[in-house]
């Protein structure tokens, strides 16, 4: 599993020369939503996933976004 800012960095896309805008809207959402999910500490020793947090919490490396992201992603 990639750490969060692994994941941030495979998302940066930063060669958009032969991107059409479509992909490159997508591109941006994604990383906005791999944002939104980042891992949050809790009483020094629970790492928690802060957009799943409001309605349940998850541990950030069994997020299902994060996991269905990094499946599609390979």
């Amino acid at each position: 599993q990639m750490t969060h800012d692994e994941l941030l960095t495979r998302l940066l896309v930063t060669d958009k020369t032969n991107m059409t805008m479509e992909v490159i809207k997508w591109q941006s959402a994604l990383y906005a939503v791999v944002e939104l999910h980042k891992p949050c500490l809790i009483k020094d020793s629970i790492i928690y996933c802060e957009g799943c947090s409001n309605s349940a919490f998850f541990p950030w490396d069994s997020c299902p976004t994060i996991q269905a992201i990094e499946k599609e992603l390979g």
